[in-house]
């Protein structure tokens, strides 16, 4: 009898297995498929990214020579007035 009922119960613990395995595969698709979508739009962005990184770089180097222009020059006056 008992293994009558294990028998009759077989097919519908499978059918539960098949639905959670189902489940999780609806899940794990979901999450590539966003995933994917996330790395298109990280793509798309790179060369924008890229570019202002580079037009940052220049406003600093420009920065940095004039910062270096007025040093040189501030060094100059100080040597003029120890001459002096």
């Amino acid at each position: 009898m008992k293994r009558l009922s294990e028998i009759e119960n077989a097919p519908r613990k499978a059918n539960c297995l098949v639905d959670s395995a189902n489940a999780a595969v609806r899940q794990l698709e979901m999450e590539n498929s966003e995933i994917r979508a996330e790395m298109e739009a990280a793509k798309m962005s790179a060369p924008e990214s890229g570019s202002s990184l580079f037009e940052s770089a220049k406003r600093d180097k420009k920065k940095l020579l004039a910062a270096e222009k007025q040093r040189a020059k501030l060094l100059e006056e100080i040597a003029e007035e120890k001459k002096g």
